[in-house]
């Protein structure tokens, strides 16, 4: 009896790095793939601050590493799921899970090692989304303002219209050393398409605006949620922020038993990389749908900031567990297997068509 103990022991501990083995490496490879198509536009702009407003290359680099973490809560589970779809799908196309199962392993048995980096990961991304994100937000905010506080007075030029902000001209007609206040100001905000609205003053400083929901820390942000409702304010902008916070969180969780049961199903031919590719954007795509739609009703005030932020981890979970069961009974489904068709069908074309020309 202790010996079959101790060899169903070594068998999970041999499954679990196995499995493990498999997602991790297409996990840190989709991670900077995503990480930094997301980065792009904003590297752009982070080189525009270079060339056009002389910024040192030390701080832009301070920039581009407080952008960092904002991406990292949004690349972290696509890359997870992404890693899964790939890590799996070569199993399975090598016919490898069909052994497992024939072996006697359950697929209760192949997901628990996956659900187990899906904590690690989902602890990893609720660290993002509720400390390292907001602390980042507002260290970014201040390095902005100190930018602008010790540049805009060198770039703003005495008594001419300077349009240096978008939609925005800004008209002075004397700096005041050291450059944080400038007087006889004239400003023409063209940012509203329906009005243009003109600012006069004697006097202008450069300023910064208060720490928004974005910017708090989670303490800040309930005490922010619980003074504005003793004082009888909405609180919808702090209570979508925090429940945005915790719902990515358990994103990870999602993606894990969505990829695993996709990678699980039966399915009528092989498939290859770019199968996984195609199926995580499109679930990617479904997710983040969910998730724009639920804030905006949010943000609205028709649906309460729970069931809103909830939304795309509620549907595309559900999703996932009904494709499990049906992993379980070994029942293929019948639109992955259209869809399967559908695209074998496009990649056959596509390649007879390049042999045409």
């Amino acid at each position: 009896m202790f010996h079959r103990l101790t060899c169903l022991h070594v068998k999970r501990k041999i499954l679990l790095r196995y499995l493990i083995a498999e997602v991790v490496p297409p996990f840190f490879l989709g991670l900077l793939a995503f990480t930094s198509v997301l980065l792009v536009a904003r590297m752009l702009k982070l080189i525009e601050l270079v060339v056009t407003r002389g910024v040192p290359f030390l701080q832009v680099g301070k920039l581009f590493g407080l952008i960092l973490p904002t991406f990292l809560e949004m690349t972290v589970p696509m890359a997870f799921l992404l890693a899964i779809l790939l890590g799996l799908g070569r199993l399975s196309n090598d016919q490898e899970l069909l052994a497992m199962k024939a072996s006697g392993i359950s697929p209760t048995q192949i997901l628990w090692p996956i659900a187990c980096l899906a904590w690690l990961i989902a602890i990893a991304t609720l660290f993002l989304t509720m400390y390292a994100r907001p602390a980042a937000n507002f260290a970014l905010k201040k390095e902005l303002y100190n930018i602008a506080k010790s540049r805009v007075g060198t770039a703003l030029k005495e008594k001419v219209f300077n349009d240096d902000f978008p939609k925005i001209l800004i008209y002075v007609e004397e700096v005041v050393p050291p450059g944080s206040t400038a007087q006889g100001v004239l400003i023409v905000d063209k940012r509203d398409k329906t009005r243009e609205d003109i600012i006069l003053g004697k006097v202008a400083r450069i300023t910064t605006d208060e720490s928004g929901p974005k910017e708090m820390a989670l303490s800040e942000l309930l005490s922010a949620i619980a003074a504005k409702q003793d004082g009888g304010v909405q609180t919808i902008a702090e209570r979508m922020e925090l429940h945005q916070r915790i719902s990515f969180g358990f994103a990870p969780l999602v993606f894990c038993l969505l990829g695993v049961s996709l990678t699980l199903i039966p399915r009528a031919s092989r498939t290859n990389r770019s199968w996984g590719f195609m199926l995580c954007l499109f679930w990617l795509m479904t997710y983040y749908t969910l998730l724009s739609l639920g804030k905006a009703l949010g943000d609205k005030n028709i649906l309460h900031p729970i069931p809103a932020l909830w939304l795309p981890n509620l549907v595309v979970g559900g999703i996932g567990a009904q494709f499990f069961r049906h992993a379980l009974r070994e029942s293929p489904l019948y639109f992955p297997r259209t869809l399967e068709r559908a695209t074998a069908s496009t990649v056959e074309f596509l390649r007879n068509f390049k042999k045409k020309k």
